[in-house]
């Protein structure tokens, strides 16, 4: 074999590089040509983001459903949010979580764009809460109004002081320091969870993914009419399936009382009646049990707990109540409202 002399060397070099940057420049124009000229498929927003109601939360779900399905195809994606007038915290947050989760899950070749809104307060909404950054689109509105400027938006993988400091640090001098402790350890005790329990199996949305290092949660918090209000959820599994897992002995429990599987919502109720139970010898709650005391103690608390097809609720009369839906929002989201002293500047 003849051994190439210096300069043929620095020739060989030069002649390589040239090429890369040609084949570099054209498949970013073929690249730049698919994007000004991609046939986007549209998918029409629903017009109420709730979760609640039963109708609201049928459209919410199939219309993420619908999304899902088009990002596995690997097609151009238009978010029509034209019709969205009316934008409740639990649905917005689950809207969030999803948008990011698909965008980071899509193939590179997939563009999820949005058309705004009609409704100025929705499209303050999907600004403040990160929605249009996430979907790299602008808008000329900003957030201005008060019970949208207020929003607090975290996210991460792991259970992390200072992401509590980032939603709740706000309101530091307004809470009462023992409220506010039962807030960061039930926040925190929910973060850890999310990372040790959310994400022991496949989430059943169809993306088939599968990542144990890949755990996230996010929340929103609000200050409005003197309460504040706190939304966390991940999406994994969901409590339900979490249970005979976990807690085995509680699960063969409720099969013996139900003489079948038990439902979402009797699963989620009795998890919680199950921990609170135990954790009262330990003279202190851990993760739900913690938050449902901060609820339980103020006397004006609200706290609804989703999970996949179930939800646990406790209103301020402390009146707890369970309902069971057909369609699952795979993962569990928890939003708790309490009233604060004074006012937040």
């Amino acid at each position: 074999m003849k051994y190439l002399s210096k300069k043929q060397k620095l020739y060989m070099v030069r002649v390589t590089y040239k090429r890369t940057k040609r084949k570099f420049r054209h498949r970013r124009k073929i690249q730049n040509t698919r994007r000004r000229f991609c046939d986007y498929v549209h998918i029409s927003a629903p017009k109420i983001f709730g979760l609640f109601a039963k109708d609201h939360r049928s459209s919410v779900l199939l219309f993420l459903k619908q999304l899902r399905q088009l990002v596995r195809r690997e097609r151009c994606i238009m978010i029509d949010f034209s019709p969205t007038e009316k934008m409740y915290v639990d649905g917005t947050l689950l809207l969030r979580a999803e948008i990011e989760r698909l965008d980071r899950l899509k193939n590179p070749g997939v563009l999820i764009r949005c058309k705004h809104p009609h409704n100025p307060k929705a499209v303050q909404v999907l600004r403040q809460v990160g929605v249009f950054g996430i979907l790299r689109n602008e808008s000329p509105i900003k957030p201005r109004d008060q019970d949208v400027i207020h929003w607090k938006v975290a996210t991460g993988n792991d259970a992390d002081g200072r992401k509590y400091e980032d939603v709740l640090g706000h309101y530091d001098g307004n809470i009462a320091h023992e409220l506010q402790q039962e807030f960061f350890l039930g926040i925190t005790e929910a973060m850890t969870n999310s990372r040790q329990h959310a994400y022991i199996d496949i989430r059943e949305d169809g993306l088939n993914h599968n990542d144990a290092r890949d755990t996230p949660w996010w929340m929103f918090s609000q200050f409005k009419d003197e309460r504040l209000y706190v939304a966390f959820v991940d999406l994994g599994i969901g409590i339900p399936r979490t249970l005979p897992v976990r807690m085995e002995g509680l699960w063969n429990k409720l099969i013996s009382k139900f003489g079948r599987e038990p439902h979402d919502h009797e699963a989620i109720e009795h998890a919680i009646e199950d921990r609170k139970s135990r954790t009262q010898k330990e003279y202190r709650g851990k993760g739900l049990p913690q938050i449902v005391g901060v609820i339980n103690g103020t006397n004006r608390g609200d706290l609804c707990i989703y999970s996949n097809r179930g939800c646990y609720t406790i209103n301020r009369q402390d009146d707890h109540k369970s309902y069971g839906y057909r369609d699952s929002i795979y993962g569990t989201l928890i939003t708790w409202s309490v009233p604060i002293s004074g006012e937040v500047l």
